[in-house]
């Protein structure tokens, strides 16, 4: 460079001879300070920077030697947008990639670019030859999100990566070993082509009944072990009469063997659900902590199904339930539950159960399950004819029998299989057979066979149940060690009891019973008594110690125990058999008792939203001490007005003296919910007011959702709302756990301000201001908020591009907030877009997604009703939409929690029931429907009430009441500007005249 430039550039302030010496002074000091004397060399009227030196640069190096080590990072960071260094900038970045990509260093190409797909493969493949599964499905996961959070979806070929990886080895049931099925060629033939069924995808239920000792866990099990040797996961589980109505006991004892196989299964799940599933096996990798009073009963049944799900999504799943009409109410709305999700998996539930006597709730089930048509066959064994008996005594005895043996044998057990064994094992070595009177007695003398000792050990073992390890053994019948060994031996031997998996437990549950009928009253009474006491000291569930010191006559003292048996059973939303543990106790209680026993009787009768839950408040007050009247009589109020008695709740309200602060906050909350219902807005006002000081005092979070939706309720009554949403804003932008409240109340209600009418251009150009400020302070919650509202807008007005390119950013945007309810919220309305634009494979993946989020999110209550309304609108065909009604019907609670919420499942449903010829189901949902009128004075969501009108009116025959309540419905929703749904009402007016 000639001198002269660099003068001017470093010194143009300077006379030129001053600028000249200080240059060569500069140059002098260069060289002393880089120890270079030709480092800087001023000749000739240049300047030129070690002349005769060689110089390379990092990026130079780096290019020739492509090797990833010297990479020195991004090139001139300093001049990030200098548009002149973009394009060398990427060019390096590429080539660094690659040269960490041929080296397999895959770790640090996911660290540079976190949606590479191939580099999360590699690791993904790289963890599953290590044999550590798990790390291999985490790493999906994390490229999953990084995916998501662009707004993409792992390609074909991850997706099936993944789906080879999380296929791990096949849980299988433990079974006995067992001679050959005889005699139910047929019956195994329909119970294999149930199987088949459920291996293309067409789950369900196989019923097997029958009488005692007819051979139903026989047949099941040959199903099991027919499944198992095809590859097939199988599980089992069984309820026990004697241990009393455990809530999901069954269904418990099946996850534990299945998740002590395959752990993974629970580990892919959600925190959150993992915490639900610890509330029903303590398999679960993360129990739950401090159980709420009242547990949510979807996310438990959720829990549990998706664990089911990912075992049937594998290879495919039988899971065999036996005893079922000795089981509780709630397993068998769990079972309920599961078949519905197995409709359209690998997935075959076998319910086994007497037949006599009749179990109503067992009743209750089985009938839901037919009118789903859920049930892919029924076996009602009946006993076994001359030949099938004579073959199964020939097989017990190991030779062939005279005739007039196998027909004494048949002529008393009358084809029973177990009877039939029984009789056969009595048969001398000169082929006669000892024949009581009664059938019954068969056992009594096969028993009094054993030796005294044994009998009286195994009529012990009889009374603490009918399964057990040996450790357990020697607890509960107080035994050591060698003696129990030594017990167990001998009734191996006798085919007393079998063993399996290493528990042992008796043949067949009729020599239980026999056993127990064994021993006189009193020793039968001292050992359930003994029995309860060391249940209770092992830490056995309450409602097994209670239900042996009732059978031990100690009613009084079982007391106690029923009343924690109701509150475990409360924990676990099995609520109608906490009920059962409270009218157990009430007969026995004393007056300590009563008052609690009665108080948690009109809870457990709230939630479930029993009409008589506010009667049930009056006896438990009758018996309150002054303390604890307050707080039941704010319950009270809850209670009616759940039933819709408004007047009954103001005047329990205004009796209830609450002095805590808890107290007055919760009936504050109250009394603004029933000033709303009764149309006071003042009154709403006055109590919003008041709840907020005193919940903070109380300090109250639950509640907080609940007083936030009640101003924005009023907010929006008063034309507030727009400026309420800005106020939020700027108020929660640093307090996330505020903001989550606050923008999902928000988010609640901008559903009725969607819906009633208000101008979308006015509504489209809140939320772009909204989302400018929430960009601007950095409020995620807020643009969430922003962009799901602004999607829904455009989904509303018929702009379906752009509707799903907010939606989906929204969905990110949720998803980076730790925004469950708004993730839920804005995966929903994503699906909705994608079912207008034709998708409806991918809308209905949207909306899994969206179910799981809501069951899961603080606002499911609203949530769930919603994503019902579109799946129900989702749906293919009539059939499939009224599965997806009675689905959402037995999963959302009695009461619904939100007064506008459910209006649009119930017009789904109307439609959905009407256009499948139900016209019953179809006017009940209407009337529901019509029923929450009076919120929309006008606006949209009264052209939608107009269309589902239309749709019972066409399913009658009425076509001009049809046609003239369509034409209401076109001018509705043209009125408020929604394109689509207009074009559809238009379209069916048309179709219709």
């Amino acid at each position: 460079m000639h001198r002269d430039q660099v003068i001017e550039a470093l010194w143009p302030e300077l006379p030129y001879d001053a600028a000249l010496a200080n240059l060569h002074k500069a140059a002098h000091f260069a060289r002393r300070a880089i120890g270079e004397s030709d480092a800087v060399v001023v000749h000739g009227g240049q300047v030129g920077l070690a002349p005769g030196a060689v110089v390379k640069t990092d990026v130079e190096c780096f290019e020739a030697e492509n090797d990833p080590a010297l990479y020195s990072g991004e090139l001139l960071p300093e001049d990030r947008y200098a548009e002149w260094a973009s394009e060398a900038r990427e060019r390096l970045r590429l080539a660094y990639l690659r040269s960490l990509r041929a080296r397999g260093r895959w770790e640090e190409v996911v660290a540079q670019e976190p949606t590479d797909e191939e580099a999360h493969r590699s690791l993904m493949r790289r963890y599953a030859h290590a044999g550590n599964r798990p790390a291999g499905l985490r790493q999906f996961e994390r490229l999953s999100a990084a995916l998501a959070e662009v707004g993409l979806q792992p390609g074909a070929e991850t997706l099936a990566l993944r789906e080879e990886i999380a296929r791990g080895p096949a849980a299988v049931a433990p079974l006995p070993e067992r001679p050959p099925l005889i005699g139910r060629d047929s019956e195994l033939a329909t119970a294999k082509a149930a199987w088949r069924k459920a291996s293309e995808g067409r789950g369900g239920v196989l019923m097997v009944s029958g009488e005692p000792g007819v051979g139903k866990t026989r047949l099941c099990e040959a199903l099991l072990a027919e499944a198992s040797s095809s590859g097939w996961t199988t599980m089992r589980g069984a309820a026990r009469e004697e241990e009393g109505p455990l809530p999901y006991a069954p269904i418990a004892e099946a996850l534990d063997r299945l998740l002590a196989a395959r752990p993974d299964f629970a580990l892919s799940l959600t925190s959150a659900a993992q915490v639900e599933l610890g509330r029903v096996t303590a398999a679960s990798p993360a129990p739950p902590k401090d159980p709420e009073p009242r547990a949510d009963r979807q996310r438990i049944f959720s829990s549990v199904a998706q664990v089911f799900a990912r075992a049937a999504g594998e290879r495919g799943a039988v899971l065999l339930l036996d005893d079922l009409h000795a089981t509780d109410e709630a397993t068998l709305q769990l079972v309920h539950y599961l078949a519905r999700t197995a409709r359209y998996q690998p997935f075959l539930i076998v319910m086994s159960f007497r037949d006599r006597p009749r179990i109503a709730a067992l009743d209750r089930t089985r009938s839901g399950l037919f009118e789903q048509r859920l049930v892919a066959s029924e076996i009602a064994l009946a006993p076994l004819d001359r030949e099938g008996s004579r073959r199964i005594a020939e097989q017990v005895s190991d030779r062939p029998l005279a005739d007039e043996t196998t027909e004494a044998i048949f002529g008393l057990a009358r084809g029973n299989p177990f009877f039939t064994e029984e009789l056969a094992a009595t048969v001398d070595s000169k082929g006669a057979v000892e024949v009581p009177g009664r059938v019954y007695e068969i056992l009594d003398s096969r028993l009094a066979r054993l030796e005294p000792t044994l009998m009286g050990v195994l009529a012990r073992i009889a009374i603490a149940g009918s399964e057990a390890t040996v450790n357990e053994l020697s607890s509960l019948v107080g035994l050591e060690e060698h003696d129990a060994f030594a017990a167990l031996d001998s009734a191996l031997s006798a085919g007393v009891l079998e063993e399996r998996d290493g528990t042992y437990r008796f043949r067949h549950p009729l020599l239980r019973e026999a056993l127990e009928r064994s021993l006189p009253d009193h020793r039968r009474l001292a050992a359930h008594r003994e029995t309860a006491q060391r249940l209770a000291s092992a830490g056995a569930a309450p409602a097994r110690v209670a239900g042996h010191l009732i059978a031990g006559g100690r009613a009084a003292e079982a007391v106690p125990w029923l009343l924690r048996a109701a509150q475990d059973a409360a924990n676990v939303a099995a609520y109608v058999d906490a009920l059962g543990f409270v009218e157990r106790a009430l007969p026995h209680a004393g007056s300590g008792e009563v008052d609690e026993l009665l108080a948690l009787r009109a809870e457990l009768l709230l939630a479930t939203g029993d009409p008589q839950a506010a009667s049930a408040y009056d006896d438990a007050l009758a018996v309150a001490s002054a303390e604890r009247r307050p707080s039941l009589q704010i319950r009270q109020g809850r209670a009616y007005l759940v039933a819709g008695d408004l007047a009954s709740a103001v005047r329990v309200l205004d009796a209830a003296e609450a002095k805590l602060p808890v107290d007055c906050a919760r009936r504050a909350l109250t009394r603004g919910f029933v000033e709303w219902c009764a149309g006071n807005l003042e009154g709403v006002r006055r109590a919003a007011e008041e709840a907020r000081p005193l919940m903070e005092a109380a300090g109250l979070g639950p509640e907080r959702f609940e007083a936030t939706q009640l101003e924005v309720l009023l907010a929006h009554s008063s034309d507030e709302w727009i400026g309420d949403v800005g106020f939020a804003l700027q108020n929660t932008s640093h307090l996330p756990e505020l903001a989550g409240s606050v923008f999902d109340a928000h988010l609640c209600v901008s559903e009725y301000v969607l819906l009633s009418g208000q101008p979308y251009d006015e509504l489209a150009t809140f939320a772009r201001d909204l989302r400018a400020a929430a960009d601007s302070s950095g409020a995620r919650r807020g643009q969430a908020f922003a962009a799901t509202l602004l999607g829904e807008i455009e989904l509303l007005t018929g702009q379906l591009q752009s509707a799903e390119a907010q939606l989906r950013e929204a969905v990110a945007l949720s998803r980076l907030a730790g925004a469950a309810g708004g993730e839920s919220f804005a995966l929903l309305r994503l699906a909705e877009t994608t079912l207008e634009l034709g998708d409806r494979a991918s809308a209905r993946r949207l909306l899994a997604e969206s179910l799981e989020l809501a069951r899961f999110s603080p606002i499911g209550f609203h949530l769930l009703y919603l994503v019902y309304e579109v799946m129900v609108r989702a749906a293919g065909a009539p059939p499939e939409a009224v599965a997806v009604v009675e689905e959402a019907e037995s999963f959302l609670d009695h009461a619904p929690a939100c007064i506008f919420c459910p209006a649009g499942l119930y017009i789904a449903a109307t439609i959905g029931y009407a256009r499948a010829g139900d016209l019953a189901r179809a006017r009940s949902f209407l009337a529901r429907a019509e029923g929450t009128k009076p919120l929309w004075v006008e606006g949209p969501r009264t052209a939608a009430l107009a269309e589902a009108r239309a749709a019972v009116l066409t399913a009658e025959g009425s076509r001009d009441a049809a046609a003239a309540a369509l034409a209401d419905a076109v001018a509705g929703f043209a009125h408020a500007g929604q394109v689509l749904n207009e074009a559809r009402a238009r379209a069916a007016l048309s179709a219709l005249v």
